[in-house]
């Protein structure tokens, strides 16, 4: 009792917040409520018992209390979920959320009253499980016609889907030679990065919970025994992943799509599974730089890596009026300079500015060659600032393949 008192405080307290500030947070309130009033109604059950006994009279009167109290935290359970779905549609969770709060209104309103039959309990709530478990109106049907017909709304609206069928759908070859990194998105541009999203976790949720029948039909390529055949043959990690081609097939790149929150720019390789190619170089040394602080800029922080051959010493600095230029020090003396703003605006016009995390090696990799210094920069993160639409360098990292000419 004391705890289900103090979680009652902190949850009311939370929900007087929420609503002075109209600051939904995603999904958690339901869940709090849902748990604080479930774990406070069987704590009741359990204690009906000594309500007879003489001297606890005031368990009866806290347990009405309790439903009338429950009231206002239901309204918000609602209010929340509400919101969830009409946001994005009914999902598996999101249905029993929603049927579990009609239950406890059902609860609250029977006990409210003045009845006292305490089976009501478990037998409403069974009822309420056997009625979201089977039948078309059960949580896997309603939850899949829902997010399906969420996405047909989506590609009707961008003109991808038109008479039940999907418009320049891209073919997709699925055999032993099936490669993620070759695909080549076609209809990448006409979709905001908010859509592309939305596309994608609908496609992954039919994927974890209720498979691809109800959408099959809008593609003309027949993928289910192809992926099966291919994925028979294949490890764990090889397998193709079924919601990868159906967006794919839409001729969209399946992946997250960041933006760039806080003018915060940033791009990363898949590297972990990529072999390097040294192949015409010497030496190897890793490089990385870090300008977060753009105070400290000017101190000695903008020397990057230092290092001998034989007997010349070598170092890498920043230079300090244009962040993306790196000058090769031999022997305190400028001896050549790796530049990245041609890398910066490559990706840039690619991508845009957003975060990326999974881009082919190749992208990230810078080669070029001066009179005294030929190098093969493979970087596996890159980042900047957007500070009034000019772009400010913060970190990179990672490894620096040269040759020095003058040997």
């Amino acid at each position: 009792m004391p705890l289900l008192g103090l979680y009652l405080i902190i949850l009311y307290s939370y929900g007087v917040k929420i609503i002075s500030l109209w600051d939904w947070p995603k999904g958690i309130v339901s869940y709090l409520i849902t748990c604080v009033a479930v774990l406070g109604i069987f704590n009741f059950l359990l204690m009906f018992p000594y309500a007879k006994q003489e001297g606890n009279s005031w368990i009866k009167w806290t347990t009405k209390a309790y439903y009338f109290i429950l009231i206002p935290l239901v309204v918000m359970l609602f209010i929340a979920i509400s919101m969830r779905l009409n946001d994005y549609g009914i999902t598996i969770n999101r249905y029993i959320i929603y049927l579990l709060g009609i239950w406890l209104s059902l609860v609250c309103i029977y006990f409210i009253i003045g009845k006292t039959n305490i089976k009501f309990i478990p037998v409403s709530l069974f009822t309420v499980i056997v009625l979201m478990s089977f039948g078309p109106w059960s949580m896997f049907s309603v939850s899949e016609k829902s997010q399906a017909n969420r996405l047909k709304h989506i590609l009707e609206e961008n003109n991808f889907l038109k008479d039940g069928k999907i418009v320049n759908e891209q073919t997709l070859v699925i055999d032993t030679n099936y490669n993620r990194e070759t695909f080549v998105p076609q209809n990448q541009q006409l979709l905001n990065d908010s859509l592309k999203n939305e596309i994608k976790s609908i496609l992954d949720y039919l994927d974890d919970y209720h498979g691809f029948n109800s959408i099959k039909n809008w593609y003309a390529q027949d993928f289910n025994g192809k992926i099966q055949t291919h994925n028979l043959k294949k490890e764990r990690w090889e397998r193709i992943n079924e919601a990868e081609v159906y967006m794919r097939a839409l001729g969209l790149d399946y992946r997250p799509y960041y933006t760039a929150e806080n003018n915060y720019i940033s791009f990363s390789s898949n590297y972990q599974d990529k072999l390097i190619n040294i192949k015409g170089y010497d030496y190897e040394t890793r490089i990385n730089g870090y300008y977060y602080n753009r105070n400290e800029f000017n101190k000695d922080e903008n020397l990057i890596a230092p290092f001998r051959i034989d007997s010349n010493r070598y170092e890498f600095k920043t230079d300090l009026k244009n962040e993306f230029l790196i000058v090769v020090y031999q022997n305190n003396e400028p001896f050549s300079k790796i530049d990245l703003t041609t890398l910066k605006e490559r990706l840039v016009k690619k991508h845009g500015k957003v975060q990326r995390y999974d881009l082919p090696q190749e992208e990230l990799t810078l080669i070029d060659s001066t009179a005294t210094f030929s190098f093969k920069l493979v970087l596996e993160n890159i980042s900047f600032n957007n500070e009034n639409n000019k772009l400010e360098l913060n970190s990179y990292n990672g490894l620096l393949y040269f040759s020095l000419k003058d040997e």
